[in-house]
C-alpha cells in the first residue's frame, strides 16, 4: 500500500500538477498546516477523523496513517 502523506517536498514538488491538498485549496481558502514535530498534530488528526466518519474509507485510513507517521516522526527527532 502506497502511503499519501505529503511530506514537504512532495508538497512542492507535486504543485505544479494541482494535485495536491494545497493546490486544491480556493485562492481565498483559509488553509492550517500541521506540522509533525507540533506536540498535538497526531492527535489533533485523530480528532479530525472522529469528526469525519462519513469521508471515504482511504480518506480516514491515510489520515490515521498520516497520525501515526507524525508521531513516529516526532519520536524519532525528540531522541536526535
Amino acid at each position: 500500500m502506497e502511503l499519501k502523506i505529503d511530506i514537504k517536498e512532495r508538497e512542492l514538488w507535486a504543485s505544479k500538477d494541482n494535485s495536491t491538498c494545497l493546490q486544491k485549496a480556493l485562492p481565498e481558502e483559509p488553509v492550517f498546516v500541521l506540522l509533525a514535530r507540533d506536540a498535538t498534530s497526531a492527535k489533533t488528526v485523530v480528532h479530525w477523523i472522529g469528526d469525519n466518519l462519513h469521508r471515504n474509507e482511504n480518506e480516514l485510513r491515510d489520515a490515521f496513517e498520516c497520525a501515526m507517521a507524525m508521531k513516529s516522526y516526532r519520536e524519532r527527532i525528540k531522541k536526535a
